[in-house]
């Protein structure tokens, strides 16, 4: 009799070195086929304000009967109880494995936070923030505002590609990308208000949240002719 096949995983790792004797180290692994995170020591009971009707997102579709707790709230906890009594400006030098490659650079806590945080958001059941999943598979740490606007139009028109490969409607004009991004920004403000309600006198946890907010709030202004410009002109060899 075959064994089942393994199941196919994606690993990230995310260190935090304040200094020689102080580090925090997350082991991300992700199934590679749903790029859901794979709980390996899941506790049988979640803090309260994780609960699905602890300020549940306006526009959450989730039925009670899927869970007692926000999907999101659930993956997030850990790095909350990491990071709430540290300050968000405070320096640090972050090393991230992922894709066989290493990345470091020294970043304010909130910064380094927010790019760990933006793959524990997405990589759960949570019917809107799950749509940035596919982001995760080709992970960039630290990315700038710009480059974060070229990866998510190079992703969301791709993903149009595909959706007329299987007769389904398109948007290749951008109409939803900024519904869908409104959609989010609900939920990340919805999680703010979970945070800011704990008991913690320090703020990376929020402003790292923040910072994720502002690249979606970006979005909104992805028809500005300047921002376009800007990525326009590196295809200049297509508009001959």
């Amino acid at each position: 009799m075959k064994n089942k096949k393994e199941r196919e995983i994606i690993s990230i790792e995310y260190t935090f070195v304040f200094d020689e004797n102080d580090e925090k180290k997350f082991e991300i692994k992700l199934d590679a086929q749903t790029l859901d995170l794979i709980h390996s020591d899941s506790p049988k009971e979640y803090p309260e304000w994780t609960l699905l009707e602890n300020n549940r997102c306006s526009n959450c579709t989730l039925k009670k009967e899927k869970g007692r707790y926000c999907p999101v709230s659930m993956n997030i906890h850990d790095l909350v109880t990491s990071f709430s009594h540290l300050m968000s400006h405070e320096i640090v030098t972050v090393v991230v494995r992922a894709h066989d490659r290493i990345y470091t650079k020294e970043v304010p806590i909130q910064k380094g936070l927010s790019s760990l945080m933006g793959i524990y958001m997405v990589t759960n059941e949570c019917p809107v923030m799950s749509k940035l999943k596919h982001m995760v598979r080709f992970h960039l740490p630290f990315a700038s505002p710009l480059e974060t606007v070229n990866r998510i139009l190079s992703s969301y028109l791709l993903a149009q590609y595909f959706r007329a490969r299987n007769d389904q409607t398109t948007d290749w004009d951008l109409v939803h990308l900024k519904d869908l991004y409104q959609e989010i920004r609900i939920v990340n403000q919805a999680i703010m208000k979970r945070m800011v309600n704990l008991d913690n006198k320090n703020d990376a946890h929020l402003n790292a949240l923040v910072c994720l907010d502002t690249f979606a709030m970006a979005i909104s202004y992805v028809d500005d002719t300047s921002v376009l410009s800007r990525l326009e002109s590196v295809f200049s060899s297509y508009l001959d």
